[in-house]
């Protein structure tokens, strides 16, 4: 074997054990009462999710290693394209009783659920022809940000998270999601719903997003998330991601994905 596929995946364990032994990296706590917080910061979770929850922790220890900077910071916070988020408001209102819920995988990413099954959020699925049109107009303000050439690989649809909605901390796949966009496009809650994320500094800060808002993030090294409840009846989000031209980089999950007893 190569030595520095020995040295990379040595790199991996030791990135586990230390997950294993500290958790992720640190945080700073929303000053919201305590039941705000998600099942990620439970105890009471049954053993099995636990472990799953190890995995997902390990990633996020261990991708962030992988994956170069392409930015200061890491991510950024600004205005969507007034014309874009008005097409899609109108295609969420023409479609919206269309929607069905989206079935995530337990083990979302190969690392964990992401959020309670129950509160999985509903999605409202694109045309590829307007899947492809955001894609185009996105793609120029992601190359100016990240400094890169970089090729649309993904979007979902228009999610609408409900009621008791978290979503654990992660990063996002290395394959595909390496330059991202959050659109937001409306809420309905009775308390913010920050997204929280970890910049190339180390610190964790909250983004509170408004309607017509959307965040640049490099989503496989950023750990991110909204570990909060969501107290209201909607949040409705959109996706889509981007990777730099000629991307190869992968994580050898198996490795990672080790458990350790």
């Amino acid at each position: 074997m190569p030595s520095t596929k020995v040295a990379a995946i040595a790199a991996l364990v030791l990135a586990v054990i230390l997950a294993l032994r500290f958790g992720e990296p640190g945080t700073t706590e929303w000053s919201g009462s305590a039941e705000c917080y998600g099942p990620d910061e439970s105890e009471t979770d049954p053993s099995s999710q636990r472990r799953i929850d190890v995995d997902r922790r390990a990633l996020n220890v261990a991708q962030p290693r992988l994956v170069p900077k392409f930015t200061r910071i890491g991510y950024e916070h600004g205005a969507m394209p007034p014309a874009l988020l008005a097409k899609m408001n109108a295609f969420f209102d023409a479609h919206r009783t269309q929607k069905v819920k989206e079935r995530i995988p337990v083990l979302d990413y190969g690392f964990g659920r992401l959020s309670d099954e129950a509160t999985h959020p509903d999605i409202v699925q694109l045309t590829p022809d307007l899947r492809n049109e955001i894609g185009a107009i996105l793609l120029p303000i992601v190359e100016e940000w990240s400094g890169v050439k970089a090729e649309f690989t993904m979007t979902y649809g228009i999610r609408s998270y409900n009621n008791h909605t978290f979503l654990k901390r992660h990063v996002d796949r290395i394959e595909t999601h390496v330059l991202s966009v959050i659109l937001h496009l409306r809420h309905d809650v009775d308390r913010k719903w920050p997204l929280t994320i970890i910049g190339h500094d180390g610190a964790e800060r909250m983004l509170d997003m408004q309607a017509g808002d959307m965040v640049l993030y490099e989503g496989a090294r950023c750990v991110h998330g909204r570990p909060f409840n969501l107290l209201g009846k909607n949040w409705v989000n959109a996706f889509v991601h981007f990777a730099p031209k000629q991307w190869t980089r992968g994580v050898d999950y198996d490795v990672i994905g080790k458990r350790f007893a």
